[in-house]
């Protein structure tokens, strides 16, 4: 009896080893990896909650309309965590490319990267996305990382304020189960986070569906008095033709658009780059935005 015990005993010893080291495996996770980069960190702020909706930014920061604001997103539902870590003095231009070597060992898929200027104002991330002052850093010294992975999100802001302290804010999305309620990516939803909305344009030709919701994101948000901005990048048109091209558009847009909403077409051909935007292939779209 006594012997039997005693193996009873071991092997509960033993499944407790295997049980802890599962545990340990578990926490290896892409966060630990993470915090493993940063030295002497700390949490300044943590916080889990589910929502209904969560956008994650897929875009540079630009100024529209006196706000700041991006042109892509990826609205999502789920439970979202968001801790924010800062940490010692590090050379956080060395540590980027840990963050991305750590990304692709834990096969995350890259969804968006920006860095320093291209991020656009530091200021902005800190006030606008994350509501969170301490994440104000100097604008040459930020990164920004998008990943998604079985279904889960994750976002990296990185950032190195004056006095050279370093804080890294990190979140996790773990969508729900039904795809169609944790992606709640409709056009209107899209505009509204981003405070204009953006059409993609083939010819001279709209989708009643996409005129429907542009009159209903309008009359929400009481705009009366709007600028419709035509865009194009098409390689096989000269510069004037490219401004010509997106002023017809813009002024086609203007057109659809019934009363009691007024205002003027602009064309800027390739003037203004939205990479996020011709890297999937617009090459031709209008912006509608609230004056």
């Amino acid at each position: 009896m006594l012997m039997v015990k005693s193996r009873l005993i071991l092997w509960l010893c033993f499944m407790g080893i295997i049980n802890t080291a599962g545990a340990v495996a578990d926490d290896t996770s892409f966060r630990s990896s993470l915090l493993q980069q940063l030295p002497n960190h700390q949490v300044v702020f943590n916080d889990s909650q589910i929502v209904s909706r969560y956008t994650f930014v897929k875009s540079s920061l630009q100024k529209v309309n006196g706000q700041w604001r991006y042109s892509q997103g990826e609205p999502l539902s789920g439970r979202v965590q968001s801790t924010t870590y800062s940490f010692d003095t590090a050379d956080i231009h060395l540590l980027a490319p840990n963050i991305d070597a750590i990304a692709s060992e834990h096969g995350l898929s890259y969804q968006f990267h920006c860095k320093t200027l291209a991020c656009g104002r530091s200021y902005a991330w800190a006030t606008e996305i994350y509501h969170n002052k301490s994440l104000h850093g100097k604008d040459t010294h930020q990164f920004y990382w998008l990943w998604q992975k079985n279904g889960d999100w994750f976002s990296v802001y990185m950032t190195q304020r004056s006095n050279h302290r370093l804080y890294l804010h990190y979140v996790q999305l773990t969508g729900t189960a039904d795809r169609n309620d944790a992606r709640l990516n409709n056009r209107v939803s899209q505009w509204d986070e981003q405070g204009y909305a953006v059409i993609k344009m083939s010819g001279l030709l709209l989708d009643d569906d996409v005129l429907s919701e542009l009159k209903i994101w309008l009359s929400s948000k009481g705009a009366r008095k709007i600028a419709v901005v035509g865009h194009n990048h098409s390689d096989k048109l000269t510069a004037d033709e490219k401004r010509r091209r997106s002023l017809i558009a813009a002024e086609f847009i203007l057109a659809k658009i019934p009363a009691p909403f007024t205002g003027v077409a602009y064309g800027v051909g390739a003037l203004v780059v939205r990479k996020e935007l011709i890297d999937q292939g617009w090459l031709d779209w209008v912006e509608v935005v609230i004056e």
